[in-house]
C-alpha cells in the first residue's frame, strides 16, 4: 500500500505567518498530532528570513528595512540570510523512516532534494548537487547571504546554485524548508544588506525563469513538483489543510514573531 501525505497549498501570506506555519507543522507533528505533510507556499511582499544563529542587526539594515517595509524574520532553520521576493517556498516534516533512510543526515537530505533534482531535469536543466561537479573542489567560504554559499550538497543548475534548502531535526523526526526563486532580485536585496554582495554573483546564482528552455506558469511548476514528489519517494498526497490545533498553534507563535521592529526578534 502506498503511504499517504499530506499536500497543503497555501495562498501567498506575509513573512511572520509563513514561518509560524511552518513552526507549527514541526511542533505539531513532533507531538504526533499531524501526519507527513509536504507545504508550498508563497510571500505576499519581499522579506528576509534569517537563520537561527544569525544576528539580523549584524546583517541587515534594519532601519532601512523598517522605513521600506521590508519584514525581517527569523528561521527556526540555520543557514544565511535569504531574500524572498519572486519565488516558491516548499517545508516538508516527517519521520526518517518515511523517506526511507537511515541516521545519516546527508542520505535523508540527499533524499528529500530528490524532487528538486527530478523536477528541474523534467523542464530539461542541467541540475545536480555541488559536490557532483569534478570542477568544484573548495567548499570552505561559506557567506552569511545564503545564495552566495556555496556547499557540497546545495543545488546547482548549469553549475549555478538555484534557491537554498536546511533541516531541523528533533529525535528522528526531520523538518526541512527551502527557497526556489523564480527570479533573483539581487540589486534589490544589496540595499538592505551590511556586507555588499560580490557583483559576479549574478554569475554563480540563478533563479528559474532565467535558466528555462520554455515558459512555465508557477501553476505548472507546483503541479510539477507535487508528481516528482510523489514519483520520488513512492507516496501519494492527499489534499489537507491545517487542523484547529495547528491554526491556534500558528496565530500564538504569529504574534510572538509579529514584532514592531526587527531587532526584538529572538529565536524561537
Amino acid at each position: 500500500m502506498v503511504p499517504s501525505w499530506r499536500f497543503i497549498e497555501s495562498p501567498a501570506q506575509d513573512a511572520c505567518t509563513n514561518m509560524a506555519t511552518d513552526e507549527a507543522l514541526f511542533s505539531s507533528f513532533c507531538r504526533h498530532f499531524c501526519p507527513p505533510t509536504l507545504r508550498l507556499y508563497a510571500w505576499s511582499s519581499p522579506a528576509f528570513s534569517f537563520g537561527y544563529f544569525q544576528d539580523p542587526a549584524e546583517e541587515l539594515d534594519l532601519d532601512l528595512c523598517r522605513a521600506e517595509h521590508i519584514d525581517c524574520v527569523r528561521r527556526m532553520t540555520g543557514g544565511g540570510v535569504i531574500f524572498h521576493h519572486q519565488e516558491l517556498t516548499y517545508s516538508l516534516v516527517c519521520m526518517k523512516q518515511d523517506l526511507g533512510v537511515g541516521r545519516s543526515v546527508v542520505e535523508s537530505f540527499k533524499r528529500s532534494c530528490q524532487f528538486l533534482l527530478d523536477t528541474y531535469r523534467k523542464l530539461g536543466l542541467e541540475a545536480r548537487f555541488a559536490v557532483e561537479n569534478p570542477d568544484l573542489h573548495d567548499f570552505k567560504h561559506p557567506s552569511t547571504f545564503c545564495f552566495a554559499s556555496q556547499e557540497k550538497y546545495d543545488i546547482l543548475v548549469y553549475d549555478r546554485k538555484i534557491g537554498g534548502n536546511a533541516q531541523k531535526r528533533r529525535g528522528e523526526v526531520i523538518f526541512q524548508h527551502g527557497s526556489i526563486p523564480f527570479t533573483l532580485s539581487l540589486p534589490l536585496a544589496n540595499r538592505f544588506l551590511r556586507t555588499k554582495l560580490a557583483p559576479d554573483l549574478a554569475k554563480q546564482t540563478c533563479g528559474l525563469l532565467e535558466v528555462l528552455p520554455t515558459e512555465v506558469s508557477r501553476t505548472e511548476f507546483s503541479s510539477m513538483l507535487v508528481d516528482s514528489f510523489q514519483e520520488a519517494l513512492g507516496v501519494k498526497l492527499e489534499d489537507g489543510i491545517l487542523s484547529p490545533e495547528e491554526n491556534s498553534l500558528c496565530r500564538k507563535l504569529k504574534e510572538e514573531k509579529s514584532i514592531s521592529s526587527p531587532l526584538e526578534s529572538q529565536p524561537g
